[in-house]
């Protein structure tokens, strides 16, 4: 389990890769190097760590 500031964040397995598309984001290079280290203590992707911070956020503010 990782913890991001006061929001506990799960990164689970990848699934199965269900219909994607891509986007590209701009962001501050010391949040990229945040997401890479959470990347690498869970053995995954940047990809994946980043779908699952969107996830845990949407579900966690009830999708709004």
């Amino acid at each position: 389990m990782t913890e991001v500031s006061a929001l506990k964040v799960i990164i689970p397995p990848l699934p199965s890769r269900p219909e994607s598309i891509y986007k590209t984001i701009y962001i501050e290079k010391s949040l990229a190097n945040q997401i890479e280290q959470i990347a690498i203590q869970n053995n995954t992707s940047w990809n994946h760590v980043v779908t699952a911070l969107l996830k845990s956020c949407l579900e966690h503010s009830g999708g709004r």
